[in-house]
């Protein structure tokens, strides 16, 4: 890897990577992070990504940080709709079409949904 970076605290990576994602959809969530994504799940992805060193160790590209943080935003992103349907802000069905669930004020047209997140919030250039 060109630029690479070596993980030395898994765990206190994760909660580093899971607040800053929280933290990138605005200055203050009312949830516990707890309650969107727990610590180990944003392990298993660091998990999943990263390269393993000759020392065992994780080893991440800038572009590997970038997929991960994405994925744990996402993650929230998901949670949270699903806790402000759950709690009846909301509503919520399945569409076929997309292969997934919609989500939708009562007064408003508007959808909320992952494919719709994803292409707004996909508007950063990939090296």
């Amino acid at each position: 890897m060109k630029d690479s970076y070596k993980i030395q605290n898994t765990k206190l990576f994760a909660k580093s990577i899971r607040k800053n994602a929280a933290l990138s959809f605005g200055n203050s969530y009312q949830e516990s992070l707890d309650d969107l994504i727990s610590i180990n799940q944003v392990e298993n992805l660091v998990r999943k990504y990263c390269k393993i060193s000759d020392n065992d160790e994780f080893v991440m590209s800038e572009r590997i940080y970038d997929k991960i943080f994405d994925k744990i935003r996402i993650w929230i992103y998901n949670s949270s709709l699903c806790s402000v349907a759950a709690s009846d802000r909301i509503e919520c069905c399945w569409d076929d079409t997309l292969n997934e669930m919609v989500f939708w004020t009562e007064d408003s047209k508007q959808t909320f949904n992952t494919a719709s997140y994803k292409k707004s919030n996909d508007k950063r250039k990939r090296d």
